[in-house]
C-alpha cells in the first residue's frame, strides 16, 4: 500500500520539479568529483607523487554517482512528502467548496495575483497595491474544482476555491502576442460579486496543461469528467 501511495505520488510531482531535483544532484556530483580531482592535483604537487592525481580522476565518476545518489535519496523524500501534504489540504478544501469528485488531475507550485473589479477611486488605489503582491500558492485542478492555496503558519490557507461552472471563465496567454504568460481566471459570484485572480509559475509545462485541462473542463459537461469508480467507492 506504502509502495502504491508512494508511485502515486511521484507520479503526480511535475517534470521541472524532477528535473529541478536531478539538477541539484548531479551538481552536487560534479562538485564532489572536481573536489576530490583537485585535492587529488594538490597531494601530487605537494609530496611529488604523480600517481595521486590518476587515482583522484579514475575515483572521480564513482564519487560522482556516490554524492548524486545522496542528494537525490536527501532530496525526493522531502518534494513527495511536500506533495502530499499539499494534496491532503487541497482535498479539504476541496470537499469545503462540495467537490463530488476528488481525485486530483493537476498539482503544482506557483504564484497568484489578485485582480480588483471595483472602479472606483479605492478600487483604483487597491489596484496598484495588489497588482504588485504575487504570493507563492498551490494549485490544484480537480475534476469540478479549482483550489488555489497557500503556505501559512499552522497549515494551508485558502486563497481561491471554486467550482468549474458557467459562472467560471478562464483567458490563456496567446504565445504570440502575450509577453505575461500568466492564466486570468474570472468567477461571477451571485452573492459576493466578481473575483478575479492571475495564476503564473516558474513551471510553464504544468501552467500551459492547467490552462488547457481547465478550460477544456469547461466546455464540456461534469459528468464526463468524473471518476466513476471513485464515485462508486464514496457511495459504497
Amino acid at each position: 500500500m506504502e509502495d502504491i501511495i508512494a508511485t502515486e505520488s511521484w507520479r503526480q510531482i511535475p517534470p521541472e520539479e524532477k528535473l529541478e531535483m536531478m539538477t541539484q544532484a548531479h551538481t552536487t556530483g560534479v562538485s564532489s568529483a572536481l573536489c576530490l580531482i583537485i585535492m587529488g592535483a594538490t597531494f601530487s604537487i605537494g609530496y611529488q607523487v604523480p600517481e595521486l592525481f590518476w587515482i583522484s580522476i579514475l575515483a572521480s565518476p564513482i564519487v560522482f554517482q556516490f554524492a548524486a545518489m545522496r542528494k537525490w535519496r536527501s532530496v525526493r523524500p522531502v518534494l513527495m512528502l511536500m506533495y502530499l501534504a499539499a494534496r491532503s489540504a487541497s482535498r479539504r478544501y476541496a470537499y469545503a467548496v462540495k467537490s463530488v469528485d476528488m481525485s486530483i488531475r493537476l498539482i503544482f507550485r506557483g504564484t497568484m495575483k489578485r485582480i480588483p473589479t471595483d472602479d472606483s477611486v479605492i478600487g483604483q488605489m487597491d489596484a496598484e497595491v495588489l497588482g504588485a503582491v504575487e504570493i507563492p500558492v498551490w494549485i490544484v485542478l480537480f475534476a469540478d474544482c479549482v483550489i488555489v492555496m497557500s503556505e501559512a503558519k499552522g497549515g494551508a490557507k485558502l486563497e481561491f476555491g471554486r467550482l468549474v461552472c458557467d459562472r467560471m471563465s478562464v483567458r490563456l496567454p496567446n504565445p504570440e502576442v502575450d509577453v505575461d504568460r500568466s492564466i486570468t481566471i474570472t468567477y461571477t459570484d451571485r452573492h459576493e460579486g466578481k473575483e478575479i485572480i492571475s495564476l503564473n509559475s516558474y513551471q510553464p509545462a504544468a501552467l500551459s496543461v492547467f490552462g488547457s485541462k481547465l478550460n477544456e473542463f469547461l466546455s464540456e459537461p461534469a459528468v464526463t469528467r468524473f471518476d466513476t469508480e471513485l464515485l462508486e467507492d464514496q457511495a459504497a
